[in-house]
């Protein structure tokens, strides 16, 4: 687990760990253990540790209250259910280390237990949550399906606008970085944290998501570090920030070579690693490179506003684990 390199938040993020379990356990059944299952894979839980962690900022060296606990949980399973619907879409093979939920138990059980997540993170949210806090979350999650709404239409046509960094910035808001927003915003809220730390948390988590997202584009082209086939993004015809900065110089023949791609078939294995090699040798993954780098360095200078002490030197640690090193 991620968090085991930071003890001093370790134990609360174990806490939501284990809340999710057991939430997931009942009922019992063959559904329900398949997403104990999923729940305890290599699970890197940064959102809900993240949002334990800016409760910090509230409580001081008091105890997390549980409702954060819960509410942490809750945004766990909103994560976790958009990964299993977007296995379903995407058809991968595997998430976490093991087989995708609807390879190893079909489809539409799949999007039973995606749809189990939702339910369960909402009856969290419903009870534990505050109104405006209810009402912030609700509309991240519309949010967030809407940039996946927004990725499928993408896909399908890949034109000029497709490669639009004003739309790329928009749909990877909303497909990682609101739930950090999220984590950030909540965790301090609830904690009763002052305005302004509220706030810059808040903007650390606006970039610590586009950071995160920005990465994981380039990544998927440069091959290591993500756990799943490289050039995978490519070959389903999505739009990565190496794509980006390259349309900026060759827009119409990238497109081109990306219809190409995600066409199906051996062909379309040919055309992607032909877009991946112009990825890497026009420059754009050094570009998209330094664009992720431009989120950290302003997340970063986010935290170094916070009030001094023990839990700004946490956030700064753990900011150079989740985001500084992967860039």
């Amino acid at each position: 687990m991620f968090w085991e390199k930071f003890p001093s938040i370790a134990p609360d993020v174990v806490r939501v760990r284990d809340l999710i379990r057991e939430e997931l356990g009942s009922p019992s059944g063959e559904l329900s253990s398949a997403l104990v299952d999923l729940a305890s894979r290599d699970a890197k839980l940064l959102r809900p540790g993240c949002m334990v962690l800016s409760a910090r900022f509230g409580v001081g060296e008091g105890e997390i209250p549980e409702r954060v606990v819960r509410l942490a949980a809750a945004l766990e399973m909103l994560h976790m259910a958009t990964l299993v619907h977007d296995d379903i879409v995407d058809d991968a093979a595997t998430r976490r280390g093991g087989a995708a939920l609807h390879r190893a138990y079909g489809v539409k059980e799949a999007v039973l237990m995606g749809d189990l997540l939702f339910a369960k993170a909402l009856e969290l949210v419903a009870e534990y949550a505050s109104r405006d806090h209810a009402v912030f979350l609700s509309r991240g999650v519309r949010h967030i399906l809407d940039g996946e709404i927004e990725e499928v239409e993408v896909r399908r046509a890949l034109g000029r606008d497709a490669f639009s960094l004003r739309r790329y910035l928009r749909r990877i808001l909303r497909k990682t970085g609101l739930l950090f927003v999220v984590a950030f915003h909540l965790g301090a809220s609830e904690a009763g944290a002052e305005e302004e730390v509220v706030r810059r948390l808040r903007r650390i988590g606006y970039n610590v998501g586009m950071a995160f997202q920005v990465i994981d584009d380039v990544l998927d082209v440069a091959g290591r570090g993500l756990g799943k086939p490289v050039g995978r993004d490519v070959e389903q015809g999505v739009v990565g920030a190496p794509a980006v900065m390259l349309a900026r110089r060759e827009g119409e023949r990238l497109g081109v070579w990306m219809r190409r791609a995600c066409a199906g078939g051996v062909a379309s294995r040919v055309w992607a690693g032909k877009v991946r090699r112009r990825l890497v040798a026009s420059g754009a993954v050094e570009e998209a490179r330094g664009f992720a780098q431009g989120f950290t360095a302003r997340a970063l200078r986010e935290a170094g506003g916070l009030p001094a002490g023990r839990w700004r030197r946490v956030l700064e640690e753990v900011l150079a684990e989740l985001v500084v090193r992967r860039v």
